[in-house]
């Protein structure tokens, strides 16, 4: 049993993070290095477990809570839970935000910038990514993102104004 804003969500399926063995073998041993502090819970893509085990990372796997994947309305339940995210995601770098749950995006890029300037996001570039500055983000006690501007739940008062 997962308790409570005591566990980390991990996501990674992107081509970029899955498709070189020595960078997947860097994003699972930096999951390792987190589940040291707090469970990471797993779903784990059926393209991504194939590649691991393909590439023989599989005693990665066994300090990391794996699981099938999930559909939305279960996955949310899990982020909402957890204590703070990790990704190579797009959409979670939003909905992180707006959840106010920390977010580490394993990208050298993103297309939600706002969740960088305003959300709970921090992007940990492929090449430089280190687990001490990933763990420090996830469990930051002076946390305080800043409200996304019309993220307020509002947009459909606003709609209906506008007609």
């Amino acid at each position: 049993r997962l308790e409570e804003k005591n566990y980390i969500v991990a996501t990674i399926h992107r081509a970029e993070n899955t498709d070189k063995k020595e960078i997947l073998e860097k994003i699972l041993n930096i999951l390792c290095d987190v589940s040291k502090i707090n469970q990471v819970v797993f779903p784990l893509h059926p393209g991504t477990r194939k590649l691991i085990s393909n590439y023989g990372l599989g005693k990665y796997l066994e300090s990391l809570v794996v699981i099938e994947p999930v559909g939305y309305i279960d996955f949310m339940k899990l982020v909402l839970g957890a204590k703070g995210v990790v990704t190579d995601s797009g959409g979670i770098q939003e909905e992180t935000s707006h959840l106010r749950i920390p977010c580490c995006t394993l990208r050298d890029n993103t297309e939600r910038p706002v969740t960088l300037t305003l959300g709970t996001n921090k992007l940990f570039p492929i090449e430089s990514m280190k687990s001490d500055e990933i763990i420090n983000h996830l469990t930051k006690t002076d946390f305080n993102p800043k409200t996304i501007p019309f993220w307020d739940n509002q947009v459909s008062k606003r709609i209906l104004d506008l007609l």
